[in-house]
């Protein structure tokens, strides 16, 4: 929340929130702003005066700390009505001030936000034995303004809504380049938001018209001199007459530049989360490369070498001979299953063996283990891809083939992989018994496929139904 001190904005030289504070001065009658906490942060001088109160006592206390309780408590129920609807609440009400007379105003109680989203609640209170100097007061203020509009560093507009005339200062016109005597209508902006944008901007205003809210906000893409869009936020003020708007005065803050950097940024952060990915597969794969061996030399030798002595074993009588047998069986079984599976651990030589031999070689044991009828059309520019993208290629493909052989009971399954552009597109399908997605949870091997994918900023479609098949779709950036 932005400090502030003896009713002005510290640190302000570039922020809309301190013409608000210059128009609220000049408001004729009493005007006032509360925070989120309904400690007072800033009033007009005729606030202070009409209530006798010193200044520099009531910035940054509560209201029921400053009036009496009659008074503290109906404004705290304003206040706290329009903090937590943003409607604008509209009374007329009479008040004793601090010299004994009672006097009714009427009075507007509204909302707005600083450029950090903080909400501040702005009250309005017009004498009405005071409306004979009304026209004069807000020509008086009117002129103030102008003079605001015309010293201040921020870009600044104002539309007169009753004559339809548009004023805009320099420092806006030189950031959207043109010059300040160009013709400059409503129409004229309006024609230079971009078209996806315009509609939108143009019902904002509406609405808030239409509803008598005092601010509204938009971003939009304005076109420049130079032809080029700027990013744009920009936020109006609605003076009201009689329940009428009249007038709309409002700031622009060009985004632009923020907006590359959050750009640069995310991209940057992406970049970095892949990288990051990309380190944790690396060791992933060292570790199973490591597991694999382990397998193979350790606990495949142990089961060779626990066989060797089962054969030592002279069975005396049948029962003995058909365990032996058993036992023997197993140990052959168990071997295989941990070959197997060391196989699918250890990564091949990817460098020298190529991805699709690789992938061939893959499909083949798996059609000899399974008697399912694989086959696989491949472009050879997927050799071209970088290692890293044809170990996640190879692990993806590892996943859906085990996935077919355990779960799909299919007779054929079919294996499709090129580059197109700058994608590399994969498609694995098959004739199995398929599953209903809406139902069936994903299991350990679809969930890796999808984290493997993610990775590259690729995209994953399973197609599947009931008794017809399962289709795999991936598509992955090359770059």
């Amino acid at each position: 929340m932005k400090e502030i001190k003896d009713g002005n904005l510290l640190n302000n030289d570039n922020e809309p929130e301190s013409l608000h504070f210059e128009f609220l001065k000049q408001i004729p009658g009493n005007a006032w702003m509360v925070n989120e906490d309904h400690q007072l942060v800033f009033a007009s001088d005729s606030f202070f005066r009409q209530n006798r109160l010193n200044k520099a006592d009531s910035i940054g206390k509560k209201l029921d700390e400053i009036f009496s309780e009659p008074n503290a408590k109906a404004l705290h129920e304003f206040h706290e009505r329009v903090m937590q609807t943003g409607r604008m609440e509209e009374i007329i009400r009479s008040h004793e001030t601090a010299d004994g007379k009672t006097r009714v105003f009427h009075v507007r109680i509204f909302l707005i936000y600083s450029t950090d989203g903080d909400k501040f609640v702005c009250g309005i209170a017009i004498p009405l034995v005071e409306d004979t100097k009304l026209a004069r007061k807000l020509n008086e203020a009117n002129e103030r303004l102008l003079l605001l509009r015309n010293a201040t560093s921020d870009a600044i507009w104002e539309w007169d809504m009753q004559t339809g005339s548009m004023v805009r200062n320099e420092s806006l016109m030189k950031m959207v380049g043109y010059a300040t005597d160009k013709p400059s209508g409503m129409a004229w902006w309006l024609r230079r938001i971009h078209p996806e944008d315009r509609n939108r901007v143009s019902d904002t205003v509406r609405e808030a018209t239409e509803s008598q809210s005092p601010t509204w906000q938009e971003e939009y893409r304005f076109k420049c001199a130079d032809g080029e869009y700027k990013h744009i936020r920009d936020r109006g003020f609605v003076i009201y007459e009689n329940g009428l708007p009249v007038k709309m005065i409002g700031c622009l803050t060009d985004t632009t530049h923020m907006r590359q950097m959050a750009v640069s940024l995310s991209k940057e952060r992406s970049q970095q989360q892949k990288e990051i990915s990309e380190g944790l597969v690396r060791m992933q794969e060292n570790e199973r490369n490591r597991i694999g061996k382990e397998l193979q030399e350790n606990i495949h030798k142990a089961i060779t070498c626990a066989n060797l002595f089962l054969e030592m074993v002279k069975p005396v009588n049948s029962d003995q001979l058909m365990n032996r047998d058993k036992v023997s069986e197993y140990l052959r079984l168990a071997a295989e299953e941990i070959n197997r599976i060391s196989q699918d651990l250890a990564l091949p030589d990817l460098g020298n063996e190529g991805l699709i031999p690789v992938l061939r070689q893959l499909i083949s044991e798996a059609a000899v283990r399974s008697g399912i009828e694989f086959s696989i059309k491949a472009d050879d520019e997927v050799e071209k891809l970088s290692f890293e993208k044809k170990v996640c290629i190879l692990r993806i493909l590892q996943e859906l083939v085990k996935n077919t052989v355990t779960h799909s009971l299919g007779m054929h399954a079919m294996l499709t992989i090129k580059k197109q552009g700058t994608r590399v597109l994969l498609s694995f399908s098959d004739d199995g018994k398929g599953f209903d997605p809406r139902t069936t949870m994903l299991g350990h091997g679809l969930s890796s496929v999808y984290e493997r994918v993610r990775i590259y900023d690729g995209r994953v479609t399973v197609s599947a139904q009931n008794e017809r098949g399962c289709l795999v779709e991936i598509d992955i950036p090359v770059s």
